[in-house]
């Protein structure tokens, strides 16, 4: 061979090679994203033009997936608003928002929610409409966006915005359905849209079912397999659908071994995703009435239990504790099926008072609904590895008392808002912790005792850091209106900080050091809190309102994050005790409280004196026993020591890490694959330069293909099996 061919060959094997490990870098990204329409055969469509019956798709069609009122979908005023070109609908929109059509509305910036976009929520808004009132308007707008929509998506090479997340495929399956159902009753409607549709149908299934796509720790992934379901059931003349359904059901076996603790509470740390997956429970049910012949006794249990907890957990005016990520204020229950929200009979069973406790879950919770008052405490030391929402707040509480959470947190912080990580870190929440914890930091939370006799709860937990330090929080509700905390911090080696943030609609003042009065100014109510430090040097207190940096008073409201009140301390000693009570009176009442005396020999051993108006209460614990003192008597609550194994939950843990090597996360190294093509381009060309320059001093073409060819694949291999893992 000529010098020159043996040049250009070498030049195109060093070319070959470059491509080969370009190739196995972007082929991950290629085959995850890229699932082709497929044709449907003309006996598959005129089957799916009768089966299944009117009845089961209009069903499935109902099975929705998003967390928005029912309700509110059939706004006839907004669906003329949409009409117009204009939609300002609180949680779907960030104010008023124009809509120009797909795929502007994606690529450019808008108030409207990303997710609720690309989930075809206006498209369903308005083909809802359409159903109520048959004027053909809203169909002709849903049809024409979605249809710009479908074509738009199915010729994406890459994700753009939310339009491939796994909660948005999955909600769009019961638009397409509902649109299906219109079209199927329809004889004018063209062939080819119904196929059209069809089409986008196979491929929403494909995308379910793809394991690289399946988010099993998660609500996403229950979300997934009940869409899958809803796919297979409702057109079930898919060369798939039965394959579907089998690989659905079978994918949600493995996640509800997990999802669901034995008591009943769906585990992502939050009442608020309870409330959400009591709905996707309601639905995994309904799904299997469908299928027939009757739901399994198991799942059957499971959803009792995730409705009982919901009324237990869930108050008169239908708010739910914010904690983790749950939103403040009314939520809507129009999607759940059970006695909730002052449907009779009330959330407890009774307007006598109840207590609850779930120690696998970490909760605990106890209050009254009577007829004239309401009230509820919450305690939470849950953390569960692997499952979501969780925010550092373990052996934290909340207050609430007729409609207002006078002891709250932050709540579900918006995602794409300033602050967002220290809303989710120790800030967010009232429970000690270093100043310079991060929410991730390695530690373990136990119940080491619990009482309840005479009205009076108390719950006792402990929390130990990987760093040594441990933190003991007693939380003892004296009457429906007075609660006294107690917080033991010993082994920090650095300064402690608590929190306490009170709701939005109430202001503070500062009475004496140590003392504060929370007032709610329309009814005149006020809660008075006192302070004092049990062990280690006298408190510095500072009053917070709306600060980013130290974050501090700040609480959700509506999904926008709203200024408030919060009391801040810090215990600078490696061990420090501090007491707390919260004296909530109403408008009128007169008699200032205050803790008198403290005596603190271990947080099993300790006594306080708290004086209000005159009225002293002695209260002080030793050992298993707590003991009141007051002008009326004495009262001795036995406390029972909770054993580590009771709390213990092996069978959850191990059913979560299967499901994770079975179905590993997808890792999106979309950006750093990219970067890495132009590096591998630069290589390339350096590769070529050197191996002219080499030639020209004597180097044999022979040798240097066979480095190249060395070094390339090593490198192939490398970033395949090492960088991108």
């Amino acid at each position: 061979m000529s010098k020159a061919g043996r040049k250009w060959l070498s030049i195109a094997l060093q070319s070959a090679m470059f491509l080969a490990v370009a190739a196995l870098v972007w082929w991950p990204e290629h085959s995850h994203y890229q699932i082709p329409e497929q044709t449907l055969s003309s006996a598959a469509v005129d089957t799916l033009l009768v089966s299944p019956s009117a009845q089961v798709l209009d069903r499935l069609a109902k099975v929705d997936l998003m967390h928005i009122d029912p309700r509110d979908k059939g706004d006839q005023a907004i669906a003329d608003m949409i009409l117009q070109g204009r939609i300002d609908v609180p949680l779907i929109t960030h104010g008023e928002a124009t809509l120009q059509g797909w795929p502007q509305d994606l690529e450019a910036p808008s108030a409207v929610d990303g997710l609720v976009l690309v989930s075809l929520e206006l498209e369903d808004r308005m083909l809802r409409q359409y159903e109520a009132t048959s004027d053909a308007r809203y169909l002709q707008w849903a049809q024409r966006r979605l249809l710009d929509f479908l074509n738009y998506e199915a010729n994406l090479y890459g994700p753009v915005g939310y339009i491939w997340n796994d909660h948005a495929v999955a909600a769009r399956v019961s638009v397409l359905t509902r649109f299906w159902m219109i079209l199927r009753k329809d004889p004018a409607a063209p062939p080819e849209l119904k196929a059209r549709v069809l089409r986008s149908v196979m491929r929403h299934g494909e995308f379910l079912a793809k394991k690289s796509h399946f988010t099993v720790q998660t609500n996403h992934g229950v979300m997934q397999n009940i869409a899958l379901l809803q796919v297979a059931l409702g057109f079930p003349a898919l060369p798939s659908s039965d394959a579907w359904k089998t690989l659905a059901l079978t994918r949600l076996k493995t996640q509800l071994a997990f999802y669901v603790s034995p008591e009943g509470v769906i585990l992502e740390h939050s009442p608020g995703y309870h409330l959400f997956g009591t709905a996707l429970m309601q639905h995994i049910v309904d799904l299997h009435e469908i299928m027939g012949p009757g739901v399994p006794a198991a799942l059957q249990a499971q959803y009792e239990g995730v409705l009982r907890y919901l009324g237990q957990v869930m108050r008169p005016d239908c708010s739910l504790p914010r904690v983790g990520n749950t939103s403040g204020g009314t939520l809507s229950v129009s999607n759940v099926r059970g006695p909730f929200c002052g449907r009779a009979p009330p959330p407890s069973g009774s307007s006598a008072p109840y207590r609850h406790t779930f120690p696998i879950a970490g909760y605990a919770l106890w209050g009254q609904n009577a007829e004239k008052t309401a009230w509820q405490t919450f305690v939470a030391w849950s953390h569960h590895l692997n499952h979501p929402h969780k925010h550092a707040d373990e052996t934290s509480l909340v207050y609430w008392r007729d409609g207002i959470e006078w002891i709250t947190a932050v709540g579900y912080w918006p995602y794409d808002s300033n602050g967002y990580r220290a809303a989710n870190g120790w800030k967010g929440s009232n429970a000690p912790h270093g100043i310079r914890e991060i929410a991730s930091s390695e530690r373990s939370t136990e119940l080491v005792y619990s009482g309840s006799a005479e009205g009076v709860e108390v719950v006792d937990t402990r929390t130990l850091r990987g760093n040594g330090m441990q933190v003991r929080r007693q939380a003892i509700q004296l009457d429906a209106d007075r609660l006294l905390v107690v917080d033991h911090v010993a082994g920090s080696r650095e300064p402690v900080e608590t929190i306490w943030t009170m709701d939005h609609a109430l202001s503070l003042r500062k009475e004496n050091d140590g003392e504060y009065v929370v007032v709610h100014d329309k009814s005149g109510d006020r809660m008075e809190v006192a302070f004092a430090s049990m062990l280690g040097a006298p408190l510095a207190i500072e009053v917070v309102k709306g600060q980013m940096d130290p974050f501090a008073g700040w609480t959700v409201v509506d999904a926008k994050p709203v200024e408030t009140h919060s009391i801040r301390y810090e215990r600078s000693e490696p061990e420090s005790a501090t007491a707390h009570v919260f004296d909530l009176k109403r408008a009128g009442a007169v008699g200032a409280t205050r803790i008198e005396r403290v005596d603190f020999k271990g947080p099993e051993r300790w006594h306080l004196t708290i004086s209000t108006g005159g009225q002293v209460l002695d209260v002080s614990r030793d050992g298993p026993s707590l003991m009141l003192d007051s002008s009326k008597g004495t009262q001795r609550i036995p406390l029972m020591e909770v054993s580590t194994a009771s709390q213990a939950h092996p069978a959850l843990d191990t059913a979560m890490r299967d499901a994770l090597t079975e179905f590993p996360r997808w890792k999106d190294h979309r950006y750093y694959r990219l970067r890495m093509l132009a590096v591998l381009g630069v290589l390339w060309a350096v590769a070529l330069l050197g191996t002219v320059v080499l030639v020209r001093f004597g180097a044999r073409y022979r040798y240097l293909d066979v480095a190249s060819v060395a070094v390339w694949s090593s490198l192939g291999l490398w970033l395949s099996l090492v960088y991108f893992q």
